[in-house]
């Protein structure tokens, strides 16, 4: 899933895609380099590129799993009339996706 996320987090950003390109380029100039650890910690954009891509997916997870929450409670809440006479604080989440 982690593969496959960040697979099309590249390919719908063309930008990115262009500065991982060139990061790729400078630190592997020839088709016949070796691919090693060294090379990997000289490419910071790329690194930078999957941790924000875990980091979004994270969000998503834990915004999913709130949604899924507040919207059961919600349920609980209008089946037991309880929405009308509130005995606590409710608190509203609005997430806007871009």
């Amino acid at each position: 899933m982690a593969v496959c996320s960040i697979l099309y987090q590249l390919a719908t950003r063309q930008e990115e895609q262009e500065k991982i390109h060139e990061e790729l380029l400078r630190v592997l100039p020839s088709v016949d380099t070796q691919l090693t650890s060294r090379h990997l910690d000289q490419m910071q954009y790329l690194r930078a590129f999957v941790k924000e891509v875990f980091r979004y997916m994270s969000l998503n997870l834990q915004l999913t799993e709130l949604f899924q929450f507040l919207s059961l409670r919600f349920t609980q809440l209008v089946e037991t009339n309880e929405i009308f006479e509130p005995q606590s604080p409710q608190i509203i989440v609005l997430y806007v996706f871009v």
